[in-house]
């Protein structure tokens, strides 16, 4: 009777430790999966992160030939608006130079 209870509970302890050693067999497996995925993500995010860092430095660069282009606009408005007031100035002169002009006459 001993020697039938203690296979009894030697097949349980084989059947408990199998299950938990399949279990641990797929744990194992499925880690490695991850390990594997983990790594193609690594590979992507770097990959993602060159592409962002070259269109971030196209944006910087286009960015800095607007701020130079709106400058040049800016200044070549304020250009006009002194040649337009300097020939406000110069009609002035010649209306007063050719009224001077026709007193004289």
């Amino acid at each position: 009777a001993l020697r039938s209870y203690e296979k009894k509970k030697q097949a349980e302890i084989s059947r408990i430790c199998n299950r938990h050693y399949s279990t641990f067999i797929e744990s194992a497996e499925e880690l490695l999966h991850m390990k594997s995925d983990l790594k193609d993500l690594s590979t992507q995010i770097s990959g993602l992160n060159s592409e962002v860092q070259l269109t971030g430095r196209g944006a910087l660069t286009a960015a800095k030939t607007i701020l130079q282009q709106n400058h040049a606009s800016y200044n070549v408005s304020a250009t006009l608006k002194i040649i337009l007031k300097c020939n406000e100035i110069v009609s002035t002169v010649m209306d007063a130079f050719l009224h001077i002009q026709e007193e004289k006459c």
